[in-house]
């Protein structure tokens, strides 16, 4: 579970056609994640210590964007309402797995993830906003709605460089009509500290 705070700004030019002005806008979001995974290991049994793991995974997100008004278009400046974005999604696949002795400290392990994600909840995106320039008239715009099914594809490795210290790789994504999430993630941790 984790929680996060940005603040992206917005910048626009409402309309080249007309005179030259941007629209600025702040606004802060407020965003809540988690997620469950739970898999068996399966051993293979062969030299490179192969295994598959199938697993299932539930994640959650919910985000809330502040309402915001920008400024420097004047009558073309946007008030937008404040606005909440859900996802439940479940991940059904396996991970595919092994180590090579290349000679050095320790084995090298490599994972290879494949999996199917299906989202649950509402995949409309609708942004509702007033011009400064007509307040009583709001309007409602929808952004880019994500394909509710998608193709978990993921690659990590990982290896003992010292005593108690290691050094990985990993690499995720989702793939689907319209659009690609990817995570990475590479990290040397400190030892330990011993008391």
């Amino acid at each position: 579970m984790g929680y996060a705070y940005s603040e992206p700004d917005v910048a626009a030019d409402p309309d080249p056609r007309l005179q030259p002005r941007t629209a600025l806008g702040q606004t802060g979001a407020n965003q809540w994640y988690g997620q469950l995974e739970a898999g068996y290991r399966f051993d293979v049994g062969t030299s490179a210590q192969a295994f598959v793991t199938p697993f299932a995974r539930l994640q959650a997100y919910t985000g809330t964007q502040n309402a915001f008004t920008e400024t420097g278009a004047q009558s073309l400046n946007l008030s937008v309402a404040q606005q909440t974005t859900t996802s439940l999604r479940s991940v059904l696949g396996a991970t595919l797995g092994g180590s090579m002795d290349l000679g050095w400290r320790e084995r090298l392990a490599l994972q290879l993830r494949l999996g199917w994600s299906h989202e649950y909840a509402d995949v409309r995106r609708p942004v509702a906003a007033t011009l400064a320039g007509a307040p009583a008239l709001p309007f409602t715009t929808y952004g880019i709605s994500p394909t509710r099914d998608g193709v978990l594809l993921g690659f990590g490795a990982n290896t003992a460089i010292a005593d108690a210290t290691s050094i990985y790789l990993r690499y995720e994504a989702t793939c689907a009509m319209k659009a690609t999430s990817p995570a990475s993630t590479a990290h040397t941790p400190s030892p330990p500290a011993c008391a």
